[in-house]
């Protein structure tokens, strides 16, 4: 029932960025480099914001089970106002080298100029994993 009720919402979400016109996308999101997050555990993540509302992702880490790594990319959509910057990527949107499906994943972030401070979540295998990450 609550994977349902992420999906629903995720899917609202994605929809409201979708309307947003393109003037929303902040020039310093979209700088010629990716913002990175590295993990302790080995596990990275890069969001490229590539204008229009669009945002790839990058993501290498532990698989499900915590047996092996697999590295996944995958594409949403974004918003901005202010420093508040809000991030959807729809189930499936992408692959990864493990042969799964991109995950859902949704994230707010506070934009310092220097940092992206995203607190979300994801759903993989049909478990909700929180996301707290700082991109650099």
């Amino acid at each position: 029932m609550r994977t349902t009720n992420m999906s629903a919402a995720i899917a609202l979400a994605a929809l409201a960025i979708a309307a947003l016109p393109g003037a929303a996308a902040a020039d310093s999101l979209t700088r010629s480099g990716c913002w990175t997050s590295h993990l302790d555990s080995g596990a990275r993540r890069t969001m490229c914001f590539v204008g229009s509302g669009r945002v790839k992702m990058n993501n290498r880490n532990q698989t499900s089970d915590g047996k092996s790594w697999s590295s996944c990319e995958w594409t949403g959509l974004y918003a901005q106002t202010d420093n508040k910057v809000t991030v959807a990527f729809a189930p499936s949107s992408g692959k990864c080298s493990n042969g799964a499906a991109s995950p859902q994943w949704a994230a707010t972030c506070n934009f310092s100029g220097d940092d992206l401070d995203c607190e979300g979540s994801s759903i993989v295998d049909g478990k909700i994993y929180e996301v707290n990450l700082t991109f650099k």
